[in-house]
Order: C-alpha cells, then sequence, then structure tokens
C-alpha cells in the first residue's frame, strides 16, 4: 500500500471544526468542547486572528516518540499512522515529553491511563479510505491522498497566481469533488515535508506559520539521531523493575489467595490492620 498523507491548507479553513467533532464521533470521545488537546479531543482549530490552523499528530516518518520509547510501543505503519501499543507501555511518558510537537497526551483521571493522540484513522486508512477529518472538511482545508500526490498538489498550490480564482479539491484528491476559491497566495514552504525528517502531515499557508509556534527551531532530520545515543545509556533497570514488581505483586496476591497473609496486614506491622 502506497504511504497516505493529509494537506492541510489554512487558506481553505473557515474554523468550523468538522474535522473535530468527526475525530470524536469516530473515535468514540467525549462530545465536550475543551478548545484544546486533552485526552478526549485528539485534534484542535485554533484561531490567530485572521487564521485558523489545525493542531494534530503529525504522524512522523521516523517518530521520535518510537525512538524513545524502551520496550517499543509505538510502531510506524504502511498507511502512516504511528500507532501505540498499551500492552506494552510502560507509562514512562518519555514520549510525550520528546515529541517536537508536543503531541501525546495521557489519561490522568484515568484508572488505566494511556498514551492519546490522533491514530490517523488507522481503522481507515489502512484499508486506503479517508481519514474522518477530511472526509468532514467542507472546504478542502484538510484533504486526504497518497503521500507523493499530496506533495504534488501542495507544490501545485504554491505556484498559483494571487487574486486569480482557482478549483480546489475537496475531501480526497481523486473524489471529483471541489470548489471554487480565491488563491490568498502562498508562503514557499511545505512545513511538514522536511521538517524532524518529514511527516505524513503537510501545511501550506499565506503566511510563515513559524511565527505561530508551529515548526519552530526543528532541523530537517529526524530526532532519532540525537536520542539514540542517549537512550543507549539508560540502563535495564527500567524493564528490570518493571519485571521486579509485577513479579511481587503475583507473589503477594498467591500468598493471599493461599491464606498466608490477611489482605489486610500486607504492608502493615504484624498485628496491625491498614
Amino acid at each position: 500500500m502506497k504511504r497516505k498523507a493529509l494537506l492541510i491548507d489554512t487558506t481553505l479553513c473557515v474554523g468550523c471544526e468538522a474535522c473535530v467533532w468527526a475525530c470524536k464521533e469516530g473515535h468514540g470521545l467525549s462530545d465536550d468542547s475543551p478548545g484544546k488537546r486533552n485526552d478526549n479531543t485528539y485534534t484542535t482549530v485554533k484561531e490567530y486572528n485572521d487564521i485558523y490552523v489545525r493542531e494534530l499528530c503529525l504522524n512522523c516518518e521516523d517518530p521520535t516518540c518510537a525512538a524513545v520509547c524502551p520496550v517499543g510501543a509505538f510502531t510506524k505503519q504502511e498507511a502512516g499512522a504511528v500507532l501505540w501499543d498499551e500492552k506494552k507501555c510502560l507509562g514512562c511518558r518519555y514520549c510525550i515529553q520528546a515529541c517536537p510537537f508536543h503531541i501525546p497526551t495521557y489519561e490522568w483521571s484515568s484508572l488505566n491511563p494511556k498514551v492519546v493522540k490522533c491514530d490517523f484513522c488507522h481503522d481507515l486508512t489502512s484499508k486506503g479510505e479517508s481519514t474522518r477529518c477530511a472526509s468532514s472538511c467542507p472546504t478542502g482545508a484538510t484533504l486526504f491522498g497518497d503521500r507523493d500526490a499530496i506533495l504534488a498538489e501542495a507544490r501545485r498550490r504554491l505556484k498559483l497566481k494571487k487574486g486569480a480564482v482557482h478549483e480546489f479539491p475537496v475531501h480526497t484528491l481523486d473524489s471529483g469533488d471541489t470548489i471554487k476559491h480565491e488563491a490568498l497566495g502562498y508562503y514557499p514552504h511545505i512545513f511538514g515535508e522536511t521538517e524532524v525528517g518529514g511527516t505524513d502531515v503537510f501545511f501550506i499557508s499565506d503566511r510563515d506559520i513559524r511565527e505561530l509556534g508551529y515548526f519552530n527551531n526543528l532541523p530537517d532530520y529526524a530526532l532519532r539521531h540525537r536520542i539514540e545515543p542517549a537512550m543507549g545509556v539508560i540502563p535495564d533497570v527500567i524493564v528490570t523493575a518493571g519485571i521486579f514488581f509485577y513479579g511481587m505483586n503475583w507473589i503477594i496476591n498467591r500468598r493471599i489467595e493461599n491464606g498466608v497473609e490477611p489482605k489486610t496486614k500486607i504492608f502493615g506491622k504484624k498485628g496491625e490492620d491498614k
């Protein structure tokens, strides 16, 4: 399967948040609108005076979250999604600290917390189908397609004559649906094409969105090359400690089941209830 990608054109975004609600409905998330990403909101639309810019996981080509995870809980999928495996996760939250876009969040209020973020609608994109956000966008501001074709479309738009009316595809590159819109002119850069080794979500705009805090001070190479030497000196005690505490928990519960120790006295002194 060819790698998929999204193109986010801020000149077409009207801030309707159709993408936000489609994401929530498709992932079974709460219907609140906090205005910022959290464990129940995977994408948001930020307003900066006269411009709207989406925030979501960019599903990097060489994801930093995967590079820092000591147990390999993050993996890059063929269609583009970067997925998290709860069965492997230790809860160290290195991924949250390492992400250059500050995307992953943690379910702090949950008894069984997870690391959560946009999953590139893997249930759909793994079958070649569009993400929910692109399918719901009425203006074509979020567009889905093959990665190479999406990049070609982005480059085409950068060359459009400012002030002229052009047709823009809606939902997917090959949907056949288009919308007419005046080209506002574009800043000559595709954000996400080269930053941190490249991503699968690209942004184009009529201005340098680094001035809004996006893509600031990021190199054109994957951050794995900076991180792996440091990760290599972290002792195996992280994994060993996890195994140790799991074993202790098993032994204690086994003793309780066999009636060796009353459950109420496990952590207290002999004869003292806790």
